[in-house]
């Protein structure tokens, strides 16, 4: 969510980890991979930051009333078809970038989104709300009021731009090549009785809303575990070999399902239980390669044991996560999330802004991982202005785009001698949201801007050949926009424009619009693309009133607040096929 502190590869490390997987309670644990050095940090405030938003109760309780991170406009799929909340397939075109070459008002995926996901609700009995309920996948018995819902994670499945600063420090696995990876972030807080897992334990995993991580393999086997516990950095050691890379302009295909195990006898079908946990696969139409991962035990993925005593050891549960629902409708929700939904797709944004001198041409002077100076430049299109306080993290040109970062030359065929025109900081817009997310630099059909993301309406069905009924847009904007500006108990000064550092309103917000790719409806995310647009549901306006939510208060009480702006649709006016 909020990247409030810059890692080198080099800082990440693990508490001292024993043999059976179990961190001592009096193990030096300096940081995990996850997040910055400090007790009780969040995984969602280190460089990578890419986190389910948490409500702006929970939010408030990590961070103070402070904007911490990215927001996450998103378009959900809702049906009440039984499968259609564990069982789907999407079908998308990677984007495509404008070259290297220094050039003002250009604009590239990393620079607008650091990744866009497909996600989903799983069960995870040892998240929020701790309440020792047990969650059968793929049900919806898991309805139930919050102070009696069972533990709740939420998948996304993340693809990662090329061009980017490596990850962990940054986001990109490659300097032009697509890459993606499975992540379940799970909560380890007791609303009922105001305790969270200890920080000693929390400090060790990255903080207390924890994520399992794995890139996609070709075989579907992690090298490395995925739990916050054994991980490690070398979790973030991509191997072309071993891994799945994309290009741009590819079509790809996207399905997720449960694993289950068939129990017969005589050749009768008696049981059909559920497994080794939810797999995703990416299949590469353009270049028949594929890669997979199942959040199973074998592959590493795990739960850690809630533990409020700071005198009992951080403890992993080997655990197959699966997913929570069987529908994907509006009560089919994560009960600490900002977002309301189960099946959606969402963009990644407000994670860079910019920073160069005011000479276009003068060479820059930025320290890796330093603050902008003062007397550069942030902002671009309508938004040009000196670099202020929250200007940190940031990297000169050459770390972006092909000359980046040390990675190992099997990564990349030869890259030539181009450089991003532009430095960057990656902890940004706060408190202001002025950073290329917010200026009109999205897809538009202009051939200076990054290029559009074309995906489908998922498929559900045995056959994967049952649309979604209906479709909703929302955005988490009031969960992180900083508090007075937006009162999130009221509603008051919330907006769908979110202010800049100058306390204006932002130029632009990204919107999804609907058209026809090859004869096929699909969606993208950016401005209205000439030629594609066919229907953009009102541009900024799609996301429709602002949604009064019920959450716990802290001693299990409720409380209503407004964490975001959403609007459903009748119909899904984009189906896929």
């Amino acid at each position: 969510m909020r990247l409030r502190a810059i890692l080198t590869v080099a800082a990440c490390s693990l508490g001292v980890v024993a043999a059976n997987g179990t961190a001592s309670a009096g193990a030096n644990r300096t940081s995990s991979p996850w997040g910055p050095h400090g007790p009780m940090t969040n995984y969602c405030a280190s460089p990578r930051g890419l986190c389910m938003e948490l409500s702006h109760i929970e939010k408030r309780r990590t961070y103070g009333n402070k904007y911490v991170g990215h927001d996450e406009p998103s378009l959900l799929f809702y049906s009440h078809q039984p499968g259609s909340g564990n069982q789907m397939r999407y079908t998308l075109t990677l984007p495509r970038d404008p070259s290297y070459a220094p050039k003002l008002n250009r604009s590239w995926n990393f620079e607008l989104q650091p990744a866009f996901w497909f996600g989903m609700a799983m069960c995870a009995s040892k998240s929020y709300p701790e309440v020792k309920r047990s969650c059968k996948p793929d049900s919806d018995s898991n309805i139930q009021p919050p102070g009696r819902h069972a533990g709740t994670a939420y998948m996304e499945l993340q693809f990662y731009p090329p061009g980017n600063v490596p990850q962990p420090t940054g986001f990109s696995c490659s300097l032009t090549r697509w890459c993606a990876a499975l992540t379940i972030d799970s909560y380890a807080y007791d609303p009922i009785h105001n305790v969270t897992l200890n920080s000693h334990c929390a400090n060790a995993i990255g903080g207390i809303e924890y994520v399992n991580f794995a890139y996609l393999t070709r075989n579907g086997r992690s090298t490395v575990p995925a739990n916050p516990i054994q991980a490690g950095s070398a979790v973030f050691n991509i191997d072309p070999k071993r891994d799945l890379f994309m290009n741009p302009g590819d079509r790809i295909q996207v399905t997720l399902h449960d694993v289950y195990t068939l129990k017969r006898v005589n050749g009768r079908v008696l049981d059909n239980t559920p497994s080794d946990g939810l797999q995703t696969v990416v299949t590469d139409l353009t270049t028949h390669q594929s890669g997979s991962m199942t959040a199973s035990k074998r592959n590493g993925f795990g739960q850690i044991t809630f533990a409020p005593d700071p005198s009992v050891e951080c403890k992993l549960v080997p655990y197959n996560f699966h997913p929570m629902y069987s529908t994907s409708t509006p009560n089919t929700t994560v009960p600490w999330a900002a977002h309301t939904y189960n099946v959606a797709f969402s963009g990644e944004i407000g994670h860079l802004d910019l920073c160069y001198p005011v000479l276009f041409s003068a060479l820059e002077t930025i320290s890796p991982g330093g603050a902008c100076p003062g007397d550069f430049l942030e902002g671009q299109g309508s938004d040009y202005s000196y670099s202020d306080v929250d200007d940190y993290g940031c990297f000169g040109q050459g770390y972006f785009g092909p000359k980046t970062l040390a990675l190992p030359a099997s990564l990349e065929g030869p890259t030539g001698s181009q450089l991003t025109p532009f430095g960057g900081c990656l902890g940004a817009n706060d408190p202001g949201f002025d950073g290329p997310s917010y200026q009109k630099l999205w897809p538009d059909g202009n051939p200076n801007h990054a290029g559009p993301t074309y995906f489908s309406s998922p498929l559900s069905g045995g056959k994967y050949n049952t649309n979604y009924q209906q479709v909703g847009f929302q955005t988490d904007l009031p969960a992180v926009e900083p508090y007075p500006y937006c009162n999130f108990l009221t509603g008051a000064g919330c907006s769908l424009l979110p202010t800049t550092d100058d306390e204006a309103q932002a130029a632009f917000y990204p919107f999804y619009s609907s058209g026809s790719v090859q004869g096929h409806c699909m969606w993208s995310l950016g401005n209205d693309i000439p030629g594609f647009t066919r229907n953009d549901y009102g541009r900024n306006s799609q996301y429709g009133p602002l949604l009064p939510q019920v959450y716990l208060n802290p001693g299990g009480g409720l409380v209503h607040e407004f964490d975001n702006f959403s609007r459903t649709l009748p119909n899904n006016p984009c189906p896929a096929g």
